[in-house]
Formats: C-alpha cells, structure tokens, sequence
C-alpha cells in the first residue's frame, strides 16, 4: 500500500510540473530562460528547436508578464508564436527571426516596440488590439500585407516602415501622431486617417503607389509627410497647418493641393520636384524663416507650374531665369511688394522718326536751332535706319537719361507709358547749316524682370497683374 501511495504521489507531481510549464500544448519549462522579479515571471531567452511556440501563462509558479528585449532575437526556424492574455509587454522581443510568418497577440500586450522588426516573413499578426506603445513594432517586415493601430496607441514611430507589401491598414480615432509610420511601404496604395492625427513627419515618404489619403484636413504639422511619393495626385488640407517643411517634395503626380496655407509658422521648399503642379502657394512664415528663403528650389523641375503666389516678404537671390529655370508654363507670379522691388525693374525701348519740317513742333525745334550762333555741337545720336546722325546741344531734353527716369519709378502700381523727346540733327559728316533735320525718339517705359530668358521662359509674364517682358539682361 505504501509503494502504490508513493507512486500515485510521484505521478501526480509529475503531472502537475507539467501543467504548471504549458498552455494549450506550450514548450517545456528546459526550452524557455525565465527570470523571476517582482512576484512576476520574464522571458530572457529560448534553447529550443521548435516552430511553434506557445507561451505559457506561468513560469515558476508567477505570471509571465515580460518577454524581454532580445529572447527571441535569430531564433531559427520559429514559424508560429502564440502569447497569452497575461503578457503585457514584448518590446524588441522576437527582432530578426527569419521565419516567423504568423503571430497571435493576447489582448494584454501593452507595449511591443520593436517586437518584430525585422522579421521578413512575417504575413500575418492577429490580436494586440489594446496597445498602447508599438513604435518600430513592424518596421522592415516586407511580407506583412495588413496593418492595424488601436485607438489606445499612443506612440507609433516607424511601426510600418519599410514594410513593402503593406496594402491594408486600419487606424482608429485616438492617435495623435504617426511619425515615420509608413515610410516606404511602396505597395501601400489608399489610406483613411483619423480626425485626431494632427502630426504627420515623414508620415507617406516614398510611397510610391499612394493614391488616395483621406483625412489630412487636421494636420498642424507636415514634415517631408509626402516626399517621394510619386502617384499622388491630390491633398486636401485643413485650416490648421502650423508647419509645412519639405512637405511634397518629388511628388511627380500632384497636380492639385487643395487649401493651401497662406500662412505657416515654420515653412521650409515643399514643391522641388512635381512635375504636374500648376499651382503653388507660398505660405508666410511668422517665424523669421523668410530670410532664407529661397525661391529657386521651390519650383526647381516644376515644368508645368503656371502660377506661383508668394505669401512671405523675401529676398530675391539671383537673376530670375535662374528661378524659373526649366518653368517653360510660368504665367503668373505674385509676390510681396517689397519683393517685387528687388526682383523687377523699369526698363524702357525707344522708336526714332526722322522729320523735315513737315511736322509743326518739328518746325518749330528746327528753326529755332538754326537761328543760334552759339549752338555746339555733341556726341553722336545714333542711327535713324542706316544713317548715322549727331544731335545739337539744347534739344527738347538737354541732359536726357532715360535709365535715370527709370530709376525713379516704382514697380508698385506701375503703368507703361510714353515720352518723346525731339532733337536736331544732321546726318554725319554732313553741312548742318544745309542738311539740318529734327529727330523725334519715342521711350515706352515697361516693367522687366531681371534677368535673361534661358530660351525655356516665355517672353512675357504677369507680376502681380503687371504684364512684364522677359528679356536679356
């Protein structure tokens, strides 16, 4: 009796040894390194073989609440990992496991940054709908084609990066911000953003088969949110944005974006690179950013651009042919008028008649030249066709400069218009007492933009709703 009492004892310790190691057909206590802190159990390490895993609810008797940092880092041939409702946190936790293609999360998982970054096999993740931290918690799973981010998340750096075959993603209302979170998931074709995102950092940068993203009208701030995205064609913003920063920078396709900031508090060139926008606005920066400002890079292979409004006072750096360079559809620039100042001129081209008397004022002129003794003779006044005439000294305009006259006008509110001025004259190498003439030279004043054409400029543009003539310096 004693020998049986003995041997039912030993089979039931071996049987509960063995229930307090597994759950639901879990590893054996030998496969798993565990420690024991704070009345709870955490997963350090793993010395098995097998390709599936189930983590069991105790080790050593305690709960298992961590998987830590590392336990799983490389394991080889782990296809499938099941973790219970008891562990709360699995940061960086199954990093570079290069078979790991299916994942079940129990609903306890509170933190898993980093928990599969790495795994390029990695298609499937069921659960872990409850938590809160999964920075990085994908990044670089390429074969991850579904994504999913809790209304409790509160922190989701980088959770997608990189991850190529991404294709669906659910986001609920909660998450403020989503830095990095979906950079270069090249696959990735429409998304539907929550009202509460108001933070979008290198959010899309270099998805290239983005479409559609819904939901940017409460975006605050936009830092490189779209860079690289190639098959975009459109955004629409809110009224909101603080801060726009290399926002759509080689977004081939955009054509439109839809409410524009006209002010920003930060803003650095947003639109290098789209090809296909014909529209750009130019917000004003409150933060003194403007003094650096530089056009030029803006609209640089902007090839289709024809209208640009500049919001933001701005020192003109360079010739405007360099600005444009390659806007072979510019139509319309607006700009500050202190900007205009410095990027306009007024210029003026001139017309010269030749007359013999036939006119009254020439008459005049001619006759009353002709009658003074004192009367000197000056430098050349140039050709009327192929003749070459010299003016006398005391013509309508003495000391007449036509780029001084030019000077004092201002490009604000500015008008062509006209002046003539007479002179006498008489051919070169001529009698003038015989061969006397009156010139008549018309000046038409314009605005010209500084600067040469580069051939790819149109010879006219309208500045702020000033048709000005683009022409060699």
């Amino acid at each position: 009796m004693k020998r049986y009492c003995r041997f039912l004892l030993l089979l039931l310790m071996t049987a509960s040894m063995l229930f307090s190691t597994s759950c639901g057909g879990g590893k054996k206590k030998t496969d798993l390194i565990y420690e024991i802190t704070d009345g709870y159990a955490t997963v350090i390490g793993y010395s098995g073989i097998d390709s599936e895993i189930t983590i069991p609810r105790k080790l050593g008797g305690k709960t298992v609440k961590v998987i830590a940092e590392n336990a799983f880092r490389g394991v080889l041939g782990l296809k499938k990992v099941t973790i219970p409702d008891c562990v709360t946190s699995i940061d960086y936790a199954f990093t570079e496991c290069p078979d790991l293609s299916l994942v079940e999360l129990g609903d306890g998982i509170k933190t898993m940054n980093g928990a599969f970054k790495d795994c390029p096999k990695l298609e499937t993740v069921i659960g872990g709908r409850k938590a809160t931290e999964l920075s990085e918690a994908f990044m670089n799973c390429v074969s991850l084609t579904n994504g999913y981010i809790p209304k409790s998340a509160t922190a989701c750096t980088s959770t997608f990066r990189g991850c190529k075959a991404l294709t669906n993603v659910k986001i609920e209302e909660g998450i403020t911000a989503l830095p990095f979170t979906f950079e270069g998931c090249t696959s990735l074709k429409e998304i539907m953003l929550p009202s509460t995102v108001t933070e979008a950092v290198h959010t899309f940068e270099n998805c290239t088969s983005l479409l559609s993203v819904t939901g940017c009208r409460s975006f605050t701030v936009l830092e490189n949110t779209f860079a690289g995205c190639t098959s975009l064609p459109h955004v629409a913003l809110g009224d909101n944005v603080k801060v726009l920063k290399g926002a759509f920078l080689n977004c081939s396709s955009l054509m439109f974006l839809e409410n524009p900031p006209s002010e920003v508090e930060s803003y650095s060139p947003s639109f290098t690179g789209c090809v296909s926008l014909t529209e750009m606005v130019i917000p004003k920066m409150t933060e003194g950013e403007s003094a650096t400002y530089d056009l030029a890079t803006d609209v640089k292979g902007c090839a289709k651009l024809e209208k640009v409004t500049v919001n933001t006072p701005f020192f003109v750096t360079g010739e405007f042919c360099t600005t444009f360079a390659g806007c072979s559809s510019i139509k319309e620039v607006n700009i500050p008028k202190e900007a205009a100042e410095q990027l306009l001129r007024v210029d003026a081209m001139y017309e010269d008649r030749l007359f013999t008397g036939t006119n009254s004022k020439v008459t005049s002129a001619v006759n009353k030249y002709k009658k003074q003794s004192n009367v000197r003779i000056t430098v050349s006044f140039g050709y009327v066709g192929e003749t070459g005439y010299t003016h006398i000294y005391g013509g309508d305009v003495n000391f007449f400069d036509y780029e001084e006259v030019a000077k004092k006008q201002s490009v604000t509110d500015f008008e062509s218009f006209t002046q003539t001025y007479y002179w006498c004259g008489y051919p070169n190498g001529t009698n003038r007492k015989n061969t006397t003439v009156a010139l008549e030279r018309e000046y038409t004043f314009y605005l010209r933009v500084t600067g040469g054409n580069d051939g790819n400029l149109p010879s006219k543009v309208t500045v702020n709703g000033i048709e000005c003539v683009i022409e060699d310096s």
